[in-house]
């Protein structure tokens, strides 16, 4: 595979929230909240834990059987659906929303940071046993805005569509025009191809997202499930029960959340008295209290408990858990050892742990998927012309040329230093006129801050004519910015993979799986091998 790779550390990202850094580091202060450590000793505990919580295999192996239906199964996924019936199978799991021609490039990181670790612990687990991995296609999630757009290169395409309901159950009808868009995106290369034959075979966009997922990952043994199943909604009846009447969710994950507050981290979710959505093809909405009943937000729907019940009952497809329950959902179908996912979704699950205690269900391991930036060779060499290094990628262009200046010239670029001794200097005028008269002491001060300001001024004069001298260098930096953060966001959070996969071919993921690894601290560098870095 013509493609190498870099590891840098996660401390050398400025583009990471405090807590996504201070996860994947490993800080005590965050893994003492949660039941085990994002570590690989941590592994044996969880098996033996997850032993003793038991899961509906056969109800599990049945769904996803009927989801395979009709499929040509790969040699791998047909291995591990039957092992699912196993006692002494489990999963590592991952999830995410149905994103248009699989959106941004970090969804394809979390499956593959999935079937990495997967692969990982099978080498590790006793004789007999077997990790599987699993991703749970979110699409019951009704947003359609956040799954309707993927940005290839310079063509960004979006799927106009009267969405309201699960976006799994939108027609693909009106994928038509997205469809010819990413053709033309690919310049008709067979991916692309084989993409529209798969949405227009499909009547339902969850259910060809799904086949999409496993065309590109079925060789892995990657097994995906559709949550939308009465039968699966059906076993958790009990949950949804405690949910809609006992309602423990919202003090636990508030109680969490002020531990978190108190460590410095904002609360991510919002914990509602109840949280359940009520669900049709049209709609998904919250189930809200009301008096000693239930309504349905934003339509006419009135539910008596005794109501309530009775739909539970009868009709347990209609109940969606929204972000706060969806963990436990997962965890109770799933014999699962641990949720890969990125930092603002694990922010999601450091407020459950007292949840699922309450709801008697195991905690998982939290483990940080894998990120990566890729470099085309047009990169790599504006890279190395202006020799900046793997870590200084992720700088500011302004910061970066102020730094390598300095370090050139032997002098500072900015006047703290002159600040300090200016200030200083003032405390010392400021004694004197003090004790000459006390009412000079106002006028000092102002004369003071008045010096600060022009001192200030020149400084930004200062950098400005040093940067007049540096425009060229100053604009490669800056395109090379704009190469790797399009709209100053990580890549990973923008470009999509197709672009990548039409580049090298099937074997850029057999490259990721292979050298993937989601419990290493660090993060890579993805770039041509005929260009390499050191």
């Amino acid at each position: 595979m013509p493609l190498q790779l870099l590891k840098i550390s996660p401390r050398d990202i400025p583009q990471l929230s405090p807590r996504d850094r201070d996860y994947w580091l490993g800080e005590d202060k965050l893994q003492k909240l949660l039941p085990h450590k994002a570590e690989e000793d941590a592994f044996r505990q969880i098996l033996a834990l997850r032993k003793r919580y038991p899961t509906d295999r056969k109800l599990l192996h049945s769904v996803l059987s009927k989801q395979y239906s009709g499929h040509h199964l790969a040699k791998a996924e047909e291995e591990n659906l039957r092992a699912l019936l196993s006692e002494n199978t489990f999963t590592v799991c991952t999830a995410h929303q149905p994103v248009l021609f699989t959106g941004p490039l970090y969804f394809i990181y979390k499956i593959a940071s999935a079937i990495a670790l997967a692969r990982r612990w099978e080498e590790k687990i006793p004789e007999g046993h077997r990790v599987i991995p699993v991703f749970i296609l979110g699409a019951e999630d009704h947003d359609f805005e956040e799954i309707a757009c993927a940005h290839l290169g310079e063509h960004d395409i979006c799927w106009q569509s009267q969405a309201g309901g699960p976006v799994g159950r939108l027609s693909t009808q009106t994928l038509e025009e997205p469809l010819q868009e990413l053709e033309k995106a690919l310049n008709g290369h067979p991916i692309a191809r084989r993409i529209a034959e798969i949405f227009r075979s499909h009547t339902r966009y969850g259910p060809a997202m799904a086949r999409l997922l496993r065309e590109l990952f079925g060789k892995y043994g990657l097994l995906v499930l559709q949550t939308d199943e009465a039968e699966l909604k059906r076993s958790f009846i009990p949950q949804f029960k405690k949910e809609l009447f006992d309602r423990p969710s919202q003090e636990a994950v508030e109680s969490t959340q002020q531990h978190l507050k108190q460590l410095g981290y904002r609360p991510q979710a919002h914990a509602r008295e109840i949280n359940l959505f009520y669900m049709t093809d049209d709609f998904r909405r919250l189930i809200v209290p009301e008096g000693s009943g239930f309504r349905i937000r934003h339509t006419d729907l009135h539910f008596t408990e005794e109501e309530m019940l009775r739909e539970l009952k009868e009709q347990p497809e209609r109940f969606s858990p929204n972000v706060v329950m969806r963990p436990l959902f997962q965890e109770h179908i799933l014999p699962n050892l641990a949720y890969v996912g990125g930092g603002g979704e694990l922010a999601y699950w450091m407020e459950r742990p007292g949840q699922f205690e309450r709801f008697g269900i195991p905690f998982p391991m939290l483990v940080r998927r894998n990120s990566a930036l890729w470099l085309s060779p047009n990169d790599v060499r504006l890279m190395k012309k202006t020799g900046i290094s793997p870590e200084e990628l992720f700088l500011p262009p302004e910061q970066l040329l102020s730094q390598r200046l300095q370090r050139a010239g032997g002098r500072s670029l900015h006047l703290s230093e002159e600040k300090k001794q200016m200030k200083a200097l003032f405390q010392q005028i400021e004694r004197k006129a003090e004790a000459i008269d006390p009412t000079l002491l106002a006028a000092t001060r102002a004369r003071a801050r008045s010096a600060e300001k022009e001192l200030e001024k020149l400084e930004k004069k200062m950098l400005k004519a040093e940067k007049r001298k540096h425009e060229q260098e100053l604009a490669q930096l800056q395109k090379l910015h704009d190469n790797l953060f399009p709209g100053g966001k990580l890549q990973e959070r923008h470009a999509n993979f197709l672009p990548y996969y039409a580049a090298y071919g099937s074997k850029v993921l057999d490259f990721m799986i292979s050298n993937f690894n989601p419990l290493e601290k660090a993060f890579y560098l993805l770039l041509p091998a005929e260009t390499a870095v050191s």
